[in-house]
């Protein structure tokens, strides 16, 4: 049996050497990926709080709807709008300005406004019309008190608004 020789120092210092550097290499990498890591936890973490903030907005958006739109319409009196633009003076009521009242949607605005006791005023091109439509709605209305106006005007011709 032959004797195996004996590696001498130069090969071993070699191979401490290149190990060494090999396990500085590995523990550079390990550093990388913890500030990898903790930089990724810091993502998540800013995601996180994002995320919360967007879902606490939303849900507090929605809260206010429900609370205007369901809660207070259940405990509310039809006049709503008359309870928000009420004058404070007895006797004196708001105006309601409405624009193409005459016909349509506009007509049925002017009803709806007159039954929540507020004057009307409208706004249009044809004047025997709104006359008209003026005595149909203080008919429909039925309330002594209610005031009515009109203003002739055609929109899409900028002579006549004056």
């Amino acid at each position: 049996m032959s004797a195996t020789p004996i590696p001498s120092i130069s090969v071993l210092s070699m191979v401490h050497k290149y190990m060494g550097n090999f396990l500085d290499w590995l523990s550079v990498q390990d550093q990388v990926r913890a500030k990898a890591d903790g930089a990724f936890s810091l993502l998540m973490n800013m995601a996180v709080i994002w995320g919360s903030f967007k879902i606490a907005s939303t849900a507090w958006r929605l809260s206010g709807f429900f609370y205007r739109h369901l809660l207070l319409g259940m405990f509310q009196s039809k006049n709503r709008l008359y309870q928000l633009y009420n004058s404070k003076d007895e006797g004196k009521r708001s105006w309601a300005v409405v624009t193409g009242g005459s016909d349509g949607i506009g007509l049925a605005m002017c009803h709806n406004l007159a039954q929540q006791k507020f004057n009307i005023c409208i706004v249009a091109r044809n004047e025997q019309k709104i006359k008209e439509k003026l005595e149909e709605i203080k008919r429909a209305a039925n309330d002594p008190l209610l005031e009515v106006n009109y203003v002739i005007a055609d929109f899409s011709k900028l002579s006549s608004i004056q």
